[in-house]
């Protein structure tokens, strides 16, 4: 593990790779092959048994590939290990792997929606020389990252677990500061998604049928859902997440009626300090600020996918011949 210096905007790096005890079999497989060589030229030196002269640039070729081949295999594997990171700031957790000489995967997790971090010490020898795995678990659509072989995970996971914190008591906006101030359409345009005649197209079909722009732009196919779940958390301000891999809690669902959740398309996904988590998919000044009056706790929104808030009023919520209630 190693801790860079503050930046100079005072946030902190926390940069992990994995424990160089990971190079030790590449390592000495090198250092075996070449001592096996040496000991071999010793032999047949001392033996008095050297080759024909003729043959001796062969004997040498051979030695130094063999030499080449292990000294080779043993910095591929220095190079896997020492591209292969991972980046925490204040804002999110970075996956950096090369997967091949020749492609280079990178992944974000925000730590605002990080729910556990947990780490194991696999064996004797993760034991003996303090490294252990770290599981990061999310409720966004990255879903789970391991941190593997990290040295001292404990300490490590006080530290993430620390800027964790730091990024959850992060208010979210207050109602004053949620107004978009670019429609979502010129979001799409802005952000590359969709080009202006798209944009025109919808709006014209919008005027005609009443159907919002989102929809229509992903029914066309020009968008995917994801997209737009994150066009209206960058419009609005709000976080986004994917329920679809979070675990609501049921105890937050008593907190919000189902005409209520009906009504504006919202599911409680999980208490806060203060108050109750709410999922919305379609945020606006007016919808936020009535739901916020009509329950007794303090509420904060994520913006998330239309579909998935309607499946989960649909599995929290039973319906019976009197109506509707909380199934928790």
């Amino acid at each position: 593990m190693k801790v860079t210096d503050p930046q100079p905007n005072n946030e902190e790096y926390l940069i992990y790779r994995r424990h160089p005890v990971n190079l030790w079999g590449p390592a000495g497989l090198t250092i075996v092959v070449f001592l096996m060589l040496i000991i071999f030229w010793i032999l047949i030196s001392s033996a008095d048994i050297l080759p024909m002269p003729e043959s001796l640039p062969y004997i040498v070729l051979y030695f130094g590939v063999l030499l080449s081949l292990a000294v080779n295999y043993f910095f591929m594997y220095w190079a896997f290990w020492y591209l292969d990171i991972w980046v925490v700031n204040g804002e999110k957790l970075i996956d950096s792997q090369l997967i091949t000489f020749f492609l280079h995967r990178r992944s974000e997790l925000a730590l605002r929606q990080v729910q556990d971090i947990r780490y194991t010490i696999p064996g004797t020898l993760a034991t003996i020389f303090r490294f252990g795995n770290i599981l990061v678990q999310s409720a966004a659509k990255e879903g789970s990252f391991k941190l593997l072989s990290i040295k001292n995970p404990g300490v490590a996971v006080t530290k993430i677990g620390a800027l964790v914190e730091a990024a959850s008591r992060v208010k979210f906006q207050s109602s004053s500061s949620t107004m978009p101030t670019v429609p979502l359409g010129e979001k799409l345009v802005q952000e590359g998604l969709i080009s202006p005649a798209d944009l025109a197209s919808a709006l014209s079909e919008q005027a005609a049928t009443g159907r919002r722009v989102g929809d229509i732009l992903v029914e066309r196919g020009l968008i995917k859902r994801t997209d737009l779940v994150t066009a209206l958390s960058s419009q609005h301000r709000i976080p986004e997440i994917d329920i679809s891999r979070y675990e609501i809690d049921k105890t937050a669902i008593k907190h919000i009626s189902y005409e209520i959740a009906k009504k504006y398309t919202v599911i409680p996904v999980s208490h806060t300090n203060n108050g109750v988590l709410v999922a919305i998919a379609v945020p606006s000044e007016l919808a936020m600020n009535e739901i916020r009056g009509m329950v007794n706790i303090s509420v904060d929104f994520v913006v998330a996918d239309e579909d998935y808030i309607k499946e989960a009023i649909r599995g929290h919520y039973l319906t019976t011949d009197e109506g509707p209630y909380y199934s928790g």
